[in-house]
């Protein structure tokens, strides 16, 4: 039996990410020259004319999927990489929160005061995407920028502070966006997407396993059953899933498109991609096996999977009734 004292425990310290050697693009130029998920071109972070790609970005809503479906946007070939920080930003609404100067005053603060949290801060850095050609080096640029921007978010939202895990998100959002821009893109999906995720005892989280499981019990009934009577309790895998956006279970190229979703689709995309990760595996002979190391090879398959999540009809109203009729619950 798997108990909650058996979860959690590999979610936050993994020790290299999937297909580390994928190069992303740069420039936008070179997005005219490669299909967004074949793209093998050298990088590092963006961008070398941020003039053009901000050009670009304006012409987003026509041509990216703002005026048609979330689903026609998803299922299609997703936002093409050299244009998704700026995306990210437009769908979680980064400019409303942005307040010019405000990151690197807060920067600067990092390097006069000594909090007890830069600690930990600072051992989570080389644990973000260690094979990697940017996070690779301590005291390297990504590194360096990794802990400007995590260490500034635990000064700017203070009642948070940091929650291992963050450093993933940023991790992911640095290799899309410049380091101030990435800050903004944190602050506002947290906010937005995640509140409540990060807290000392994970109460939001602790929420949607309960929400997850009346899903399951709904939608997925063989996998639920098979659960029920191996005493299989969600907070062992959820979690992991949900606090790392899907960094740590599935491929790099699908987690990426999965994190498209994410910022097209809002709270109820964390679900049905959780749904859609065990409805791929239903046949699996051993759940338990499954759970603790999902077999990547299953998801390779980017297009099918998508299809998957999305063949689970969720609204985001759904998913907050569930979410307040659980606290209910809790709260008896």
């Amino acid at each position: 039996m798997l108990t909650e004292s058996d979860t959690i425990i590999d979610i936050f310290h993994l020790t290299k990410s999937t297909d580390t050697n994928l190069k992303l693009p740069i420039t936008v130029k070179q997005i005219n020259k490669v299909h967004p998920t074949t793209i093998t071109s050298d990088i590092t972070l963006m961008n070398e004319n941020d003039g053009e790609n901000h050009e670009r970005v304006n012409k987003v809503p026509n041509s990216f999927g703002f005026l048609v479906s979330t689903e026609e946007l998803a299922l299609t070939s997703g936002i093409p990489e050299s244009l998704r920080g700026k995306v990210w930003a437009k769908l979680a609404s980064v400019s409303s929160l942005h307040q010019p100067e405000k990151y690197q005053k807060l920067v600067s603060a990092t390097y006069t005061e000594n909090r007890a949290i830069f600690e930990v801060i600072d051992k989570d850095l080389g644990r973000c995407f260690p094979e990697h050609v940017v996070f690779k080096d301590a005291g390297g640029y990504g590194q360096t920028e990794l802990g400007n921007t995590l260490k500034s978010y635990a000064l700017y939202n203070a009642d948070l502070g940091y929650c291992q895990g963050m450093h993933f998100l940023a991790g992911m959002m640095l290799l899309h966006s410049k380091p101030e821009d990435t800050f903004w893109l944190l602050v506002a999906t947290v906010k937005r997407f995640c509140d409540g995720f990060f807290n000392e005892t994970l109460s939001q989280i602790r929420v949607d396993v309960k929400v997850f499981e009346k899903l399951m019990r709904k939608k997925l009934k063989k996998i639920y059953k098979k659960m029920v009577e191996l005493e299989v309790d969600p907070l062992i895998f959820l979690p992991n899933w949900f606090l790392t956006f899907f960094i740590g279970p599935l491929p790099w190229e699908t987690c990426l498109r999965v994190w498209d979703i994410i910022y097209c689709d809002g709270v109820k995309s964390f679900f049905r991609v959780a749904l859609a990760i065990l409805k791929i595996n239903e046949e699996s002979t051993s759940l338990l096996t499954f759970l603790t190391k999902l077999p990547k090879d299953s998801f390779k398959n980017v297009e099918n999977f998508i299809r998957i999540i999305f063949d689970f009809q969720l609204k985001t109203k759904d998913i907050l009734d569930l979410r307040n009729k659980v606290v209910k619950e809790m709260e008896k």
